[in-house]
Protein backbone atom coordinates (compact mmCIF):
# COMPACT_ATOMS: atom_id res chain seq x y z
CA UNK A 1 0.00 0.00 0.00
CA UNK A 2 1.38 3.43 -0.63
CA UNK A 3 -0.67 5.25 1.45
CA UNK A 4 -1.09 4.49 5.33
CA UNK A 5 -4.91 4.00 5.13
CA UNK A 6 -6.80 1.79 2.83
CA UNK A 7 -9.05 4.30 2.32
CA UNK A 8 -8.20 5.63 -1.40
CA UNK A 9 -7.81 1.93 -2.92
CA UNK A 10 -10.52 -0.29 -1.53
CA UNK A 11 -13.78 -0.58 -0.33
CA UNK A 12 -12.83 -0.12 3.48
CA UNK A 13 -11.68 2.69 5.58
CA UNK A 14 -8.97 1.98 8.27
CA UNK A 15 -4.68 2.08 8.38
CA UNK A 16 -2.97 -0.62 7.13
CA UNK A 17 -0.59 -0.92 10.36
CA UNK A 18 -3.73 -1.79 12.45
CA UNK A 19 -5.20 -4.71 9.82
CA UNK A 20 -3.43 -8.13 9.47
CA UNK A 21 -2.22 -9.66 5.84
CA UNK A 22 -5.76 -11.76 5.77
CA UNK A 23 -7.85 -8.51 5.94
CA UNK A 24 -6.04 -6.13 3.81
CA UNK A 25 -6.35 -9.58 1.32
CA UNK A 26 -10.08 -9.90 2.15
CA UNK A 27 -10.84 -5.85 0.66
CA UNK A 28 -11.86 -4.81 -2.86
CA UNK A 29 -8.77 -2.99 -4.69
CA UNK A 30 -10.46 -2.94 -7.64
CA UNK A 31 -14.26 -1.73 -7.21
CA UNK A 32 -13.52 2.26 -6.82
CA UNK A 33 -11.89 1.71 -10.72
CA UNK A 34 -14.93 0.18 -12.11
CA UNK A 35 -17.61 -2.83 -12.50
CA UNK A 36 -15.01 -4.86 -13.91
CA UNK A 37 -12.23 -4.63 -11.40
CA UNK A 38 -14.46 -5.87 -8.71
CA UNK A 39 -13.37 -8.16 -6.72
CA UNK A 40 -9.65 -7.30 -7.45
CA UNK A 41 -7.25 -8.23 -4.41
CA UNK A 42 -4.67 -6.47 -3.02
CA UNK A 43 -1.38 -7.60 -4.56
CA UNK A 44 1.42 -8.82 -2.15
CA UNK A 45 4.93 -6.95 -3.25
CA UNK A 46 5.97 -10.80 -5.04
CA UNK A 47 2.52 -10.35 -6.93
CA UNK A 48 3.46 -7.08 -8.44
CA UNK A 49 6.71 -7.99 -9.03
CA UNK A 50 5.92 -11.22 -10.82
CA UNK A 51 3.51 -9.02 -13.29
CA UNK A 52 6.06 -6.14 -14.03
CA UNK A 53 8.51 -5.75 -16.73
CA UNK A 54 12.29 -6.23 -16.26
CA UNK A 55 13.06 -3.35 -18.44
CA UNK A 56 11.32 -0.49 -16.87
CA UNK A 57 12.55 1.52 -13.43
CA UNK A 58 10.69 0.28 -10.24
CA UNK A 59 10.61 3.26 -7.60
CA UNK A 60 9.71 1.12 -4.33
CA UNK A 61 8.82 3.28 -1.66
CA UNK A 62 8.78 1.93 2.08
CA UNK A 63 7.45 4.26 4.50
CA UNK A 64 6.18 1.98 6.52
CA UNK A 65 7.68 -1.49 5.80
CA UNK A 66 10.57 -3.20 6.96
CA UNK A 67 13.36 -1.81 4.34
CA UNK A 68 15.48 -4.63 4.84
CA UNK A 69 12.92 -7.09 4.28
CA UNK A 70 11.64 -5.15 1.23
CA UNK A 71 15.54 -5.71 -0.32
CA UNK A 72 15.23 -9.12 0.09
CA UNK A 73 11.96 -9.51 -1.95
CA UNK A 74 13.66 -7.50 -4.86
CA UNK A 75 17.14 -9.82 -4.64
CA UNK A 76 14.83 -13.25 -4.48
CA UNK A 77 12.46 -11.64 -7.81
CA UNK A 78 16.39 -10.43 -8.98
CA UNK A 79 15.11 -6.83 -9.57
CA UNK A 80 17.80 -5.14 -7.91
CA UNK A 81 18.44 -3.71 -11.71
CA UNK A 82 16.26 -2.32 -11.81
CA UNK A 83 14.66 -1.33 -8.65
CA UNK A 84 15.40 1.54 -6.26
CA UNK A 85 14.50 1.77 -2.95
CA UNK A 86 12.93 5.01 -1.58
CA UNK A 87 14.12 5.01 2.19
CA UNK A 88 14.79 7.83 4.87
CA UNK A 89 18.77 7.44 6.10
CA UNK A 90 18.04 5.22 8.37
CA UNK A 91 16.50 2.29 6.36
CA UNK A 92 19.54 2.94 3.79
CA UNK A 93 22.15 2.32 6.38
CA UNK A 94 19.98 -0.77 7.15
CA UNK A 95 19.56 -2.37 3.34
CA UNK A 96 23.30 -1.38 2.66
CA UNK A 97 24.54 -3.29 5.35
CA UNK A 98 22.85 -5.98 4.47
CA UNK A 99 22.22 -5.79 1.12
CA UNK A 100 25.27 -3.67 -1.25
CA UNK A 101 23.88 -4.05 -4.28
CA UNK A 102 19.85 -2.41 -3.54
CA UNK A 103 19.89 1.13 -4.88
CA UNK A 104 18.96 4.10 -2.59
CA UNK A 105 16.48 7.03 -3.49
CA UNK A 106 17.12 9.63 -0.41
CA UNK A 107 13.58 10.35 0.55
CA UNK A 108 15.29 12.37 4.07
CA UNK A 109 13.70 15.36 2.47
CA UNK A 110 14.95 18.77 4.27
CA UNK A 111 11.62 20.71 4.27
CA UNK A 112 12.69 23.84 1.73
CA UNK A 113 16.79 22.93 2.45
CA UNK A 114 17.08 21.79 -1.34
CA UNK A 115 20.48 22.48 -1.49
CA UNK A 116 21.24 20.40 1.99
CA UNK A 117 18.77 17.13 0.33
CA UNK A 118 21.32 17.45 -2.73
CA UNK A 119 24.46 18.00 -0.35
CA UNK A 120 23.59 14.53 1.45
CA UNK A 121 22.31 12.90 -1.47
CA UNK A 122 25.47 12.90 -3.20
CA UNK A 123 27.35 12.65 0.19
CA UNK A 124 26.01 9.52 1.27
CA UNK A 125 25.97 7.86 -2.68
CA UNK A 126 22.38 7.61 -3.22
CA UNK A 127 21.82 6.59 -6.46
CA UNK A 128 18.47 9.01 -6.48
CA UNK A 129 16.80 10.84 -5.24
CA UNK A 130 13.19 13.04 -4.89
CA UNK A 131 12.32 16.47 -5.72
CA UNK A 132 9.62 19.02 -5.21
CA UNK A 133 11.69 22.00 -5.93
CA UNK A 134 14.50 22.34 -8.80
CA UNK A 135 18.11 23.18 -7.22
CA UNK A 136 20.00 25.49 -8.83
CA UNK A 137 21.95 24.92 -11.96
CA UNK A 138 25.13 24.19 -10.44
CA UNK A 139 23.17 22.03 -8.01
CA UNK A 140 21.63 19.92 -11.00
CA UNK A 141 25.08 19.48 -12.68
CA UNK A 142 26.53 18.48 -9.38
CA UNK A 143 24.05 15.51 -9.38
CA UNK A 144 24.34 14.81 -12.67
CA UNK A 145 28.55 15.11 -12.15
CA UNK A 146 27.88 12.38 -9.14
CA UNK A 147 25.70 10.06 -11.14
CA UNK A 148 22.67 10.79 -9.42
CA UNK A 149 19.15 10.26 -11.17
CA UNK A 150 16.54 12.87 -10.50
CA UNK A 151 12.52 11.83 -9.43
CA UNK A 152 10.54 15.27 -9.62
CA UNK A 153 7.23 15.20 -7.74
CA UNK A 154 5.53 16.51 -9.97
CA UNK A 155 4.52 17.80 -13.38
CA UNK A 156 1.59 19.60 -13.65
CA UNK A 157 1.11 20.26 -17.46
CA UNK A 158 3.13 19.10 -20.52
CA UNK A 159 4.93 22.16 -20.19
CA UNK A 160 6.38 21.82 -16.88
CA UNK A 161 7.39 18.26 -18.11
CA UNK A 162 9.33 19.84 -20.71
CA UNK A 163 11.02 22.21 -18.39
CA UNK A 164 12.29 19.98 -15.93
CA UNK A 165 13.36 17.70 -18.77
CA UNK A 166 15.38 20.46 -19.63
CA UNK A 167 16.80 20.82 -16.35
CA UNK A 168 18.74 17.47 -16.24
CA UNK A 169 15.36 15.73 -14.39
CA UNK A 170 15.12 12.24 -15.31
CA UNK A 171 12.09 11.18 -14.27
CA UNK A 172 9.30 13.99 -13.91
CA UNK A 173 6.79 12.03 -11.86
CA UNK A 174 2.97 13.10 -13.60
CA UNK A 175 -0.99 12.53 -12.91
CA UNK A 176 -3.32 11.91 -16.13
CA UNK A 177 -0.55 10.29 -18.10
CA UNK A 178 -2.71 10.62 -21.55
CA UNK A 179 -1.62 14.02 -21.08
CA UNK A 180 1.98 13.83 -21.56
CA UNK A 181 1.96 11.31 -24.64
CA UNK A 182 2.95 13.67 -26.66
CA UNK A 183 5.28 15.63 -24.68
CA UNK A 184 7.26 12.21 -24.18
CA UNK A 185 7.26 11.51 -27.72
CA UNK A 186 8.62 15.06 -28.29
CA UNK A 187 11.37 14.29 -25.63
CA UNK A 188 12.44 10.41 -26.72
CA UNK A 189 12.66 11.47 -30.00
CA UNK A 190 15.28 13.93 -29.12
CA UNK A 191 17.37 11.98 -26.80
CA UNK A 192 17.33 8.40 -28.30
CA UNK A 193 19.63 7.90 -30.83
CA UNK A 194 18.44 7.82 -34.05
CA UNK A 195 19.43 4.60 -36.67
CA UNK A 196 21.64 5.21 -39.59
CA UNK A 197 20.29 3.86 -43.00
Amino acid sequence: MHAPTVDRTTNRKGKVVDLTFEEIRSLDAGIKKGKQFAGTKVPTLEETLDCLPRNIWLNVHTYASEPVNVAKVLIDKKREHQAFMACDRKGAVLVKEKYPQIKICNMERRGDDVSRYIRETIEWKCGFLQLTKLGTPEEMKALKDAGVKINYFYAKNPEEYKKLRTAGVDFPLVNGIGNFVDAAKDDAAKTVPQKKN
